[in-house]
């Protein structure tokens, strides 16, 4: 699957997730009763949408494969920018 189906697919997830949690997609998940894991069901509503777009922005992540170089040194992903490494060589 390419990347620009994967990236389209999360738009039209994000779309579905904002749709979902404000008024046209909260009157299905608008109710206490039952209760899941000891939360009201509208709750554990908004709580899945977050949940599943942790799992889609994983899906783009690996798809993309921008993470840092681990064989790059100064590329951990930990630290700043590139502007903030060159003035901490004794260049700046």
């Amino acid at each position: 699957m390419s990347v620009r189906w994967i990236r389209g697919g999360t738009i039209l997830f994000f779309l579905l997730f904002v749709a979902g949690v404000t008024w046209p997609g909260m009157i299905l998940g608008n109710r206490i009763f039952p209760l899941i894991f000891g939360l009201p069901f509208s709750m554990a509503w908004i709580a899945s949408w977050v949940g599943l777009s942790f799992f889609v922005l994983v899906i783009l992540d690996r798809a993309e494969g921008k993470g840092p170089d681990p064989t790059v040194p100064g590329e951990s992903g930990a630290g700043g920018s590139g502007a903030e490494r060159a003035t901490t060589d004794g260049e700046g």
